[in-house]
């Protein structure tokens, strides 16, 4: 009886070793599945979003003048360049 018992708890072990390596296995199929995901996000904004270059927003402008914003038209300043008011054209 004394052999049964010893190889019970041999074979308990096992299983015991069996289902903690199952379980890693698991967590790291889980991982990757989650991985896989979060690239094919990626993916799809790099497909859909713009490209910057250098930090800036992409946008080419004539040499010599300001890019013009959402606020303004194209060689159209949006306030007066009064240096004897303070306004200098700067919005900072």
């Amino acid at each position: 009886m004394p052999r049964l018992e010893a190889e019970l708890t041999t074979l308990r072990a096992a299983l015991e070793e069996s289902r903690a390596r199952r379980a890693a296995a698991q967590r790291r199929a889980e991982r990757a599945e989650a991985e896989a995901a979060l690239a094919g996000q990626l993916l799809a904004l790099s497909r859909v979003a713009p490209r910057e270059r250098n930090g800036s927003s992409g946008r080419r402008r004539k040499a010599g003048g300001p890019a013009p914003n959402a606020e303004e038209e194209p060689g159209v300043p949006a306030t007066s360049l009064n240096p004897d008011d303070g306004n200098d054209g700067n919005r900072n």
